[in-house]
């Protein structure tokens, strides 16, 4: 009984520094917040903060894999099955419906961590060179999209960002690989979003 109440009590604690480092963000850089000033924040002591992390960055991160575990979670079998345009709209819905949790974490001084991030989470360097690009310039482009958007406020619909994902992967898809490594799937019935939106 004891064992589970102290993994609940830590559980706790991690959540209460986590939503602590999120509040902050919108108010400063990650690299000025002191080990002080998260610990007040939560509510916990700083031999807390000690105990489960080594830097505000391990936060930072065990924050994006809780982020993109749930994403990933809803959008599994689309990816499995193809369904890229309805990934993209999952992705950006929910993004939509988590605005401050979006702000703060894409902030534009957090931005050099969260790009890290999605690299190291997701190419490994014993990858073959063309599935290697090819992922760094679908981290890119996702990244570029969800920080711009983000920093206009969500001016356009998660639908709208979704068609121009769709788009645009379609074009870097068959732009850099051949033919043989893209078969015909849904893809290949996208239009650009742009003469969609201007009808």
């Amino acid at each position: 009984m004891a064992k589970g109440s102290n993994q609940e009590m830590n559980q706790l604690s991690k959540e209460a520094l986590q939503t602590a480092l999120i509040e902050l963000l919108l108010e400063k850089e990650m690299d000025t917040i002191t080990v002080t000033e998260l610990t007040e924040r939560a509510g916990v002591s700083r031999m807390t903060y000690y105990r489960h992390y080594e830097s505000m960055k391990d936060i930072y991160h065990e924050t994006l894999d809780i982020i993109f575990q749930e994403i990933i979670s809803d959008g599994k079998q689309m990816l499995l099955n193809g369904h890229w345009p309805d990934f993209w709209l999952t992705l950006f819905t929910f993004c939509y419906e988590q605005q401050t949790l979006m702000k703060s974490l894409l902030n534009t001084n957090q931005n050099n961590y969260v790009l890290e991030y999605l690299n190291q989470a997701f190419i490994s360097e014993s990858e073959q060179p063309l599935d290697k690009y090819q992922k760094y310039g679908f981290i890119g482009m996702t990244y570029n999209l969800l920080r711009e958007w983000t920093h206009n406020d969500f001016d356009i619909s998660p639908k709208e960002l979704a068609d121009i994902s769709s788009y645009l992967m379609n074009e870097q898809i068959q732009a850099v690989l051949p033919e043989k490594y893209f078969p015909h799937s849904s893809y290949q019935s996208i239009s650009n979003p742009r003469q969609e939106f201007h009808e």
